[in-house]
């Protein structure tokens, strides 16, 4: 009887120690995460500025896309979108396996560069065309309408991205006028309390807990469109 009551104790200790060694590890990704946040977000706030984008939208992108600035290729070419090379692209590359072997992937000399550049991508392909008609406060509108146009295949791209834009309050970029004193007045965009969908407010308070683990602590991956980001896992892809 005493075994059994030792090895129960021991269990107890070790399942504390595995549950506070979890959740120091979520902590400090969630605070590496705001670091990240920290250190971009004028970016995302320049493309708001630049091309109608919500920087909400282009922020949480980001953090899915190069894991927070961790991935492979955010750190060997400031990639922060996964976007591949193209006929048309005349700069770095760099090549690494993604579902194929040896692919090439776009190298830029900056993380500056690497948001411009997913902005001319959206801007440039027709398909997005109708996200650049909703207001600029409806960051529910693009993440819905980026999974639609094709952008990823994943069923939850959607909710992971307002997941993360709603636990990080990355709504609160779409309001702030841009530091970079360069650009004119009229370019600078404050968004009012009426283009904002009234179906987006409390969107974290209503999403299952699982799913923002999921999200945030990348217990899965997903699935973008071909030729343009990186695959994060095989299957289907979008036409």
């Amino acid at each position: 009887m005493r075994t059994n009551k030792n090895n129960f104790a021991s269990l107890l200790i070790l399942t504390f120690f595995v549950f506070i060694s979890t959740a120091l590890n979520s902590q400090s990704i969630i605070d590496n995460i705001h670091n990240y946040i920290e250190k971009n977000k004028e970016y995302a706030i320049e493309q708001m500025v630049l091309f109608k984008i919500p920087a909400s939208v282009t922020m949480a992108q980001a953090i899915k896309e190069s894991d927070y600035g961790n991935s492979e290729l955010a750190k060997e070419s400031n990639n922060h979108f996964g976007i591949k090379c193209h006929k048309e692209w005349g700069g770095n590359s760099f090549i690494m396996d993604d579902d194929t072997l040896n692919e090439c992937f776009r190298k830029y000399n900056s993380v500056e560069e690497s948001f411009y550049d997913h902005s001319m991508f959206l801007k440039s392909r027709p398909r997005y065309d109708f996200l650049f008609k909703l207001p600029l406060g409806d960051y529910s509108g693009w993440c819905t309408g980026l999974k639609e146009a094709g952008y990823a295949t994943s069923f939850n791209y959607t909710n992971d991205l307002l997941i993360i834009i709603d636990f990080f309050n990355l709504h609160e970029l779409d309001n702030i006028v841009p530091l970079n004193n360069s650009l004119k007045l009229n370019e600078l965009l404050v968004v009012s309390e009426k283009e904002i969908n009234p179906n987006q407010q409390n969107y974290f308070a209503t999403a299952e807990k699982h799913i923002l683990a999921k999200v945030i602590f990348n217990i899965y991956d997903t699935e973008e469109e071909p030729l343009f980001v990186r695959g994060n896992s095989p299957g289907k892809k979008a036409d």
